[in-house]
């Protein structure tokens, strides 16, 4: 099941219905865990219009004079669904450790609070994590720093890798950070409702943000605005300057 190499269609066609409902369920937990639900919501969508298609399509089938381009059409549907999914299938079972480098032997889990913006309902919705962070940041700018996380929960079986950011002002952090924390979420409001209009050149996301409060971290327990990890090379257009 947690087989490094790419998924073949084959593969997943030997699976029984519960096996292929199990793959899709950590799927989609995965996707809410980094992207928000929202996104989760979006890629079911777009998967439930493909199906309508298709469905349409067989039992309706195309004119004489048009069955050959919308059988193209139909075959290419098919093989991009099918490579947007077995990409995202990859990257939910078989990803790597980012962070081996670190030394996270010598770090515990420790009780933490989620706080998650609705943009919606316009509130805060809290659940309970595993915290486990460096208290060494690897980065900062010239306003806040930037930790290595992980987190966990009863059940998972591998952790998030996570962001956790703090300001070098303590306090006025939590404020600043819960504001950073909803614009971030407006902003990918905003771009849900841009990738959702017809013809547009190309979908525009953020990722989700969310306060991180550590319990079990002294009298006065640490604060972070929080987002998924994303592996790879940034180039940064801006910054508080300009």
């Amino acid at each position: 099941m947690a087989s490094r190499g790419r998924p073949s269609s084959s593969w997943l066609r030997g699976l029984r219905l519960e096996e292929l409902q199990g793959l899709h369920a950590q799927l989609l937990l995965a996707v809410v865990e980094t992207h928000g639900v929202q996104a989760a919501m979006h890629l079911i969508g777009s998967s439930l219009q493909w199906l309508a298609l298709a469905s349409a399509a067989n039992a309706r089938p195309p004119a004489p004079d048009s069955r050959h381009a919308h059988g193209q059409l139909m075959e290419h549907g098919l093989r991009w669904h099918e490579r947007r999914w077995h990409a995202a299938l990859c990257k939910a079972l078989c990803l790597n450790d980012p962070w081996v480098d670190g030394d996270w032997s010598t770090l515990s889990y420790q009780r933490a609070l989620r706080r998650c913006w609705d943009q919606i309902r316009r509130r805060w919705v809290n659940d309970d994590l595993l915290i486990c962070w460096e208290r060494q940041p690897f980065a900062h700018g010239s306003m806040r720093q930037c930790h290595r996380m992980k987190a966990t929960r009863q059940g998972w079986k591998r952790p998030l890798y996570l962001l956790g950011k703090r300001y070098f002002n303590e306090a006025a952090s939590i404020a600043a950070l819960e504001a950073d924390v909803r614009m971030q979420m407006r902003a990918k409001e905003y771009g849900t409702r841009y990738s959702r209009e017809a013809g547009v050149p190309k979908s525009v996301d953020f990722v989700q943000a969310f306060m991180i409060h550590v319990i079990d971290e002294g009298p006065v327990p640490p604060v972070f605005a929080s987002e998924a990890f994303i592996e790879g090379e940034f180039v940064k257009h801006s910054s508080n300057s300009g």
